[in-house]
């Protein structure tokens, strides 16, 4: 097991746990549902931006707890600099962090409860206004919860500019769990589909039946400018998010990120159950939608998950045999169905 898996992967992904982050992870995580909760112009898919405060580079930051920034920035800057150091990224002026929450509710059964569906992040601005992709160096996800039912989330080794019938020997899955924190390449299709038969693996791993929601700090690390529409914080809005919260918490350091494993499952063709991902074009590409004459195409990914097996740990890469390779399939969205 291994927490970095560029080589074998393709695309750079790892799996870090940061230190002593029950202690903080409380208010981090009151301030995260308050977010949520906060109207945001009328656009709730709207996202944040933090620019970095350089004095000779990221790497000498002053102290984050001096800077007048809310706990969720603060921590923004802090996955930042900590993945600017490892991975060793070139950053200037206009480097900075692009960083949103996720609250999503929590069900066993339901398979549209909280789904995220799959998609690229980029700047969803200049993809729709001018059909231009462009994408974030790398994107992170740090878990604030963890339950049983929350579901995991899945990376494909998958581009947008990269052909749509190749097949997929390998994924990515990461079933939440607090205080862990995803890094990978920031131009891959991921996301958090609703599936029971994803979660089956959570609830294997994951002993104790945790929070209702499923609660995510996400963080895109730009080197080279930043998305249109992302903005920072108002001093009013960072005024409300510190209202009866924790008077100082510290913010995580570079030592503070510890390796954690991704263990790897070979998925046998006579011990799986198919899993079928359904996600509309328009929901995760800015082209526009294809029309057929019985209406809509809808990308379907296709899977296989692995069944009576124990995992040795909440993040596990699937690899696929020559016979049952996981692969994206064009179907017809009727109009029928599309109305339901």
């Amino acid at each position: 097991m291994t927490n970095t898996i560029y080589n074998s992967f393709g695309y750079q992904a790892e799996v870090t746990y940061i230190n002593d982050f029950d202690k903080n992870c409380d208010e981090i995580l009151r301030q995260s549902k308050l977010l949520a909760s906060m109207d945001m112009n009328g656009n709730e898919n709207r996202t944040m931006w933090v620019s970095i405060p350089f004095t000779d580079g990221p790497k000498s930051i002053d102290n984050l707890n001096d800077l007048k920034y809310s706990e969720l920035e603060k921590l923004a800057i802090s996955i930042f600099r900590r993945h600017v150091e490892y991975f060793d990224l070139k950053t200037n002026h206009r480097s900075g962090a692009e960083w949103w929450v996720q609250v999503k509710p929590t069900s066993e059964r339901d398979e549209e409860v909280g789904s995220i569906g799959l998609h690229y992040d980029k700047d969803e601005s200049m993809a729709s206004t001018f059909g231009l992709g462009l994408f974030p160096t790398l994107s992170t996800v740090t878990y604030l919860s963890h339950n049983k039912s929350a579901n995991p989330t899945i990376i494909l080794p998958r581009t947008y500019h990269d052909a749509q019938d190749d097949d997929i020997e390998q994924i990515i899955m990461s079933h939440p769990e607090k205080g862990k924190h995803l890094a990978f390449d920031g131009r891959l299709l991921h996301g958090a589909p609703a599936n029971p038969q994803l979660r089956v693996i959570n609830q294997r791993c994951i002993l104790d039946e945790g929070d209702d929601l499923r609660v995510t700090f996400l963080v895109n690390i730009w080197t080279n400018g930043k998305p249109l529409d992302a903005i920072p914080l108002s001093d009013d809005q960072r005024i409300h998010l510190s209202k009866g919260g924790a008077q100082y918490i510290s913010m995580p350091q570079y030592d503070d990120f510890t390796s954690g494993a991704i263990a790897c499952l070979t998925v046998n063709e006579d011990e799986v159950e198919s899993v079928n991902i359904p996600f509309v074009a328009s929901e995760a590409e800015w082209i526009e939608e294809e029309e057929t004459e019985g209406g809509k195409l809808m990308n379907i990914f296709a899977m296989t998950v692995p069944f009576g097996v124990q995992p040795s740990a909440t993040t596990l890469r699937l690899r696929y045999g020559d016979n049952n390779k996981a692969h994206i399939i064009m179907e017809t969205l009727s109009d029928d169905s599309e109305s339901d």
